[in-house]
């Protein structure tokens, strides 16, 4: 095997708690171990590991580390993940009121031809690639589906939710309660370097997620 691809997360390279620094290629993210943190933190120290092994043995394969934003797009099936069951929430009425949250998107289909780029380029050999697209807030979301889809997407949420009830919420919400940390932030990352190395782009971060809820609606998956 001469080159693993690993599929990190934009979530793994982020600045310090309270800082107001881009997502960074050259970071490494330090977060409390807590709930709220948990998969910042695996997939943290799962990447970690990876780089650690390959360091250790002369004879360990290159490696290349691709770290993605919230990923949106079409899905393919019921098994979609947990990126894109908030806009199948958002569609299906399950959220009243959108937190003042936001996302780095990035199009699945995009990153999927990334990993391809990756594993075929030499100048990729032993890289952390940023995989991040338009920064868009929950309230964008909307927009986008009430826009695309009209009557379709008439139970999507119209308002923000105060970011008071949102703590209060979130210590009887799990899912909520992820959310907290990041409230009112607007998050700003560079994937220059892959666009550098490999030549990738990746589309509006709208379409895509219009994509995701269209894929959502012609399954009847909401």
């Amino acid at each position: 095997m001469k080159r693993v691809v690993l599929t990190s997360s934009a979530l793994a390279a982020l600045p310090p708690l309270g800082s107001s620094a881009s997502i960074d290629e050259k970071l490494w993210t330090e977060r409390p171990d807590k709930p709220a943190f948990a998969y910042a933190r695996a997939k943290t120290l799962a990447e970690q590991a990876a780089w650690s092994f390959v360091k250790s043995r002369a004879d360990a394969p290159e490696l290349t580390t691709i770290l993605p934003g919230f990923i949106q797009g079409p899905v393919l099936g019921a098994d979609y993940s947990a990126s894109v069951d908030l806009v199948a929430q958002m569609l299906g009425g399950k959220m009243p009121m959108a937190p003042r949250v936001g996302f780095i998107v990035v199009d699945a289909r995009d990153l999927a031809e990334l990993h391809v780029r990756a594993m075929l380029a030499p100048e990729a050999a032993g890289e952390r690639l940023l995989a991040t697209g338009d920064f868009l807030w929950l309230t964008e979301f909307s927009d986008v589906l009430q826009q695309r889809f009209g009557a379709r997407a008439s139970k999507v949420p119209k308002r923000n939710m105060p970011n008071l009830l949102a703590r209060t919420l979130a210590l009887f919400n799990k899912d909520l309660a992820s959310l907290v940390p990041d409230l009112g932030r607007e998050w700003t990352a560079d994937s220059s370097k892959a666009k550098r190395l490999l030549g990738w782009q990746t589309r509006p971060a709208a379409e895509s997620v219009a994509d995701a809820a269209a894929s959502l609606l012609d399954k009847a998956l909401v």
